[in-house]
C-alpha cells in the first residue's frame, strides 16, 4: 500500500510488534487451551501495544507536522510527509489481526468446555452478526464494495469462536478469562480494520487533493472530512457492538455450583479475577484512541489554511 511505503521507519515498529506479539499470542492461547486462568490484560497486552504504538506514533507526526516555518512552501510539504505517514501507521494498524485471531481461538478452546450457559453466548452472537451486517450498509454511503463485503465476512466468522468461547460458565475453570480474551481481541479486530478502512479511504483523498486550488483546498477538506465521517460511523458503530460482547463477558453470572464443589471449597477469589478482567477493557479504550489519533483532517486543515 502506498500510504504504508510512504511511513517509513514507522512502519517496521508494527512488524516487530506483529512478530513479538504473535508469539505472546501463541503462548497465551496455548496456557489458555491447558486451563490455565491467564489474565485478560495479560493475554491481550500485544493488541494493547499495537493500539498504544498507532496512537502515539500518530500524535507524534500529527505534532511534527504542526510546525510551520519561515518559508510557507517547506512547511506545507513537511505536513503532507507527516499525513502520509499518519495513514501509513493507519494502514498498518491491521498487523493486529493475525494476533487477535490467535487469540480468540485461544479463548475458544478453553472458553468452550466445563458446565456451559447460553444466554451469554447468543446475545454475543447478535451483537457480532449486527456489527458484521453494518460494513453492508456503508454500500448505500458510496463506501467502497470489496472493503464492505471483506469486514462483513470478516466479522461474521469471527463473531462465531467468539460466541463459542462464552459457553462456558463455571466459576472454577478459565471460563471467565477465555471469554474476555476472546471479546476484548474481537473488538481489537473490528477497530484495526475499521482503522485501515478509514486510512485507505483518505489516502485516496489525500491524492485527489494535491491537485486542488488553494482557494478550493479548505472546502475540499471539509466536505472530504464530512463524508469519510459519515462512513465511518457506521464503522464505530461496530466496533459499539463487538466491544459490548466483553461487556457481556465481564458482566455475566456464573453458574451455581453444585453442592459437592461448594463443600470441596476450592473456588478463586472472584474479585480480584473480575478486576483483572475489567482490566481489559482498556485495550478497545486504546484501539479507539488510535482511531481518532490517525484521522488527517486536523493535518489537512493546516495545509488549507
Amino acid at each position: 500500500m502506498q500510504s504504508v511505503a510512504e511511513a517509513g521507519p514507522l512502519v517496521l515498529g508494527h512488524g516487530v510488534l506483529l512478530v513479538g506479539g504473535l508469539l505472546w499470542a501463541a503462548v497465551c492461547a496455548v496456557l489458555l487451551a491447558m486451563r490455565w486462568k491467564v489474565p485478560p490484560i495479560v493475554a491481550t497486552a500485544p493488541l494493547l501495544a499495537q493500539a498504544l504504538y498507532s496512537a502515539g506514533g500518530a500524535m507524534w507526526v500529527t505534532r511534527e507536522g504542526a510546525r510551520f516555518g519561515a518559508d510557507p512552501s517547506q512547511s506545507a510539504a513537511l505536513t503532507a510527509s507527516a499525513v502520509a505517514q499518519q495513514l501509513g501507521l493507519g494502514s498498518a494498524s491491521v498487523a493486529a489481526l493475525p494476533i487477535a485471531a490467535v487469540l480468540i481461538f485461544g479463548g475458544l478452546a478453553g472458553g468452550v468446555r466445563g458446565r456451559r450457559g447460553f444466554g451469554a453466548p447468543a446475545f454475543a452472537l447478535m451483537l457480532g452478526l449486527v456489527a458484521a451486517a453494518l460494513p453492508l450498509a456503508g454500500i448505500l454511503q458510496h463506501g467502497s464494495l470489496p472493503f464492505a463485503l471483506g469486514r462483513a465476512v470478516l466479522y461474521g466468522l469471527a463473531a462465531v469462536p467468539v460466541a463459542v468461547a462464552l459457553l462456558g460458565a463455571h466459576p472454577q475453570d478459565n471460563s471467565r478469562e477465555s471469554g474476555l480474551v476472546a471479546t476484548v481481541s474481537f473488538a481489537a479486530m473490528v477497530m484495526s480494520v475499521e482503522v485501515l478502512y478509514a486510512s485507505q479511504q483518505w489516502t485516496q483523498a489525500f491524492a485527489a487533493l494535491a491537485g486542488a486550488s488553494p482557494e478550493s483546498m479548505k472546502s475540499l477538506v471539509e466536505m472530504v472530512s464530512v463524508e469519510i465521517g459519515s462512513i465511518g460511523t457506521l464503522g464505530w458503530v461496530a466496533f459499539a457492538l463487538a466491544s459490548g460482547t466483553a461487556v457481556i463477558a465481564l458482566l455475566r453470572p456464573a453458574a451455581d455450583l453444585t453442592d459437592e464443589e461448594v463443600m470441596a471449597g476450592n473456588v478463586s477469589p472472584s474479585g480480584a479475577r473480575w478486576l483483572g478482567g475489567a482490566l481489559a477493557l482498556v485495550v478497545p479504550l486504546a484501539w479507539a484512541a488510535a482511531r481518532l489519533a490517525t484521522d488527517p483532517s486536523s493535518l489537512l486543515l493546516s495545509i488549507a489554511r
